[in-house]
């Protein structure tokens, strides 16, 4: 009947099967159509326990065959899968982690009452770093096998909003090393850790790691069942509260908190006292909570505007506690007080006031539109002006632009120019230097041939000199012996002048 239905809406995003008692062969009959859906974004097989629920018994053989034909890839139409009470054992956790290691697109993941174990959950967990949602609650498995790929799954994910690993034993001592990881996880809303045996060293342990993280991001914390009685416990509580700003939702049921626990939350939900407290849910219900503690509960909270539902269902409450307090208070809108040794007229009384602050809350809603619109109005003249002098300064930027890109042309154009100027400067002073070098080789050349006359004028300068000395010697002997000749001339002529006739 189920597969002729989805035959039937070949369109069909979500489907929900819980509590049909399928078995593998009825899982691997309808993993046919699974295989042919394009659309199926949410796929539930599981459900929490409850009289008269028949679970699903997937089982590992049921698991592979629904795994094998869901479509995987970043583009998988999947994102959601609730395999809660499945009969899952350690094996099914290799598989789911091989599912996720190839299937980008899912992002919810149930599996808890399942009988995963340590191994199981262990395999899962460093496959887990894309999902949003990560439900391990009840799964059998203890945090000193699971705290290192915890710790390390919380410390690498950018994605985990939110994780529950309620009813496993996690006690005080590998919660040191998960609590490391919740502090690094910036992107972790919700958490989780309902009778984990945390105890009271755990939760001190738990608020030193939030109240130390670099970006507060946890606005949901469920420590209900965790046997946190003692005044350090309760201590630690109201320091988070009061200084873990982010926190809107604590669940503390089922712990014994007392009067004395009740009394130090009341201080941390004390405006006044503490500012950055914004819780807007608190769970007291089952904590041994009596007249005394409850009176000095609802006294702090009468200041209180942040705070609307409050649990103190299932306490030591009787008729002893001023009522006056609880029709003083001007924030809460939902109260229980069930389950107490209250009289009809005070739980009506209290029901009243609840209903005296929602009627006054929805009366306020419509005056804080109409001053929400009057602001938004006045915002949207004021963005209308803006965009107007966004506008301007488009046209400005534009114009700036222009006349940016118009100089960076010129300076380019300029550059250029200077470049080709300075080429050819360049080039003449090339030429120039070898004219320059010419001349200067010319000109030593000219040097050595001028000092190489020079050395030969020299030298036939002392040449001629020598022989102009011969010569005058010469002609001075020639006038002496022409003297010589012209005197014996005269003296023959006077001697024999006959002859020269």
């Amino acid at each position: 009947a189920v597969r002729s239905l989805l035959q039937a809406l070949p369109q069909i995003r979500q489907l929900y099967l819980a509590g049909n008692a399928l078995s593998a062969n009825g899982v691997q009959e309808l993993a046919e159509e699974f295989e042919a859906s394009s659309t199926l974004e949410v796929l539930s097989l599981g459900g929490v326990p409850g009289r008269g629920f028949r679970p699903n018994a997937l089982g590992v053989q049921g698991l592979k065959a629904l795994l094998g034909a869901l479509p995987g890839g970043p583009r998988a139409p999947l994102t959601a899968l609730n395999l809660c009470n499945t009969s899952l054992g350690a094996e099914a956790g290799k598989e789911l982690a091989a599912f996720l290691a190839r299937d980008a697109a899912l992002l919810h993941l149930d599996v808890s009452c399942n009988p995963l174990g340590s191994e199981g959950v262990g395999a899962l967990l460093p496959q887990s770093t894309r999902l949003r949602t990560l439900e391990i609650a009840e799964t059998g498995c203890r945090g000193e096998l699971i705290h290192t790929q915890l710790s390390a799954l919380l410390q690498r994910t950018r994605c985990l909003a939110r994780l529950c690993v309620s009813r496993n034993q996690i006690e005080a001592q590998p919660l040191r090393r998960i609590a490391r990881g919740l502090a690094a996880c910036a992107s972790l809303v919700s958490l989780g850790m309902e009778a984990v045996d945390m105890g009271p060293e755990g939760v001190a342990v738990l608020v030193e790691a939030l109240l130390g993280a670099t970006v507060p991001s946890l606005t949901e914390l469920d420590l209900a069942g965790n046997q946190i009685a003692q005044v350090e416990a309760a201590a630690a509580l109201a320091r988070c509260v009061a200084h873990y700003g982010t926190l809107q939702s604590l669940r503390l049921s089922s712990n014994g908190l007392g009067d004395v626990g009740a009394i130090r939350l009341a201080e941390a939900l004390d405006p006044e006292a503490s500012p950055k407290c914004a819780l807007h849910t608190l769970d007291l219900s089952s904590c041994r909570i009596g007249t005394v503690g409850a009176g000095k509960l609802l006294t702090r909270l009468a200041a209180n505007e942040c705070l609307r539902t409050l649990r103190l269902a299932d306490n030591f409450l009787d008729d002893s506690l001023d009522m006056g307090l609880v029709e003083r208070l001007t924030g809460i809108r939902e109260l229980q007080l069930g389950g107490n040794r209250l009289s009809h007229a005070s739980l009506q009384r209290a029901a009243k006031a609840a209903a005296r602050n929602r009627q006054s809350a929805r009366d306020r809603e419509p005056a804080a539109l109409r001053a929400e619109m009057h602001r938004m109005l006045f915002q949207e003249t004021k963005l209308e002006q803006a965009r107007e002098q966004v506008s301007t300064d488009e046209a400005e930027v534009l114009r700036r632009e222009f006349a940016a890109d118009h100089a960076a042309k010129e300076l380019e154009h300029v550059r250029a120019a200077e470049a080709e100027a300075h080429r050819q400067l360049a080039t003449r002073i090339q030429a120039e230097e070898r004219d320059l070098a010419d001349l200067r080789a010319h000109r030593a050349s000219t040097l050595q041939k001028l000092e190489e006359a020079s050395k030969s004028y020299e030298r036939r300068q002392l040449e001629l000199r020598d022989t102009l000395r011969a010569r005058q010697e010469t002609l001075i002997n020639m006038q002496v012996r022409t003297d010589q000749a012209a005197k014996r001339l005269e003296q023959r002529t006077r001697e024999h002048p006959e002859e020269l006739e």
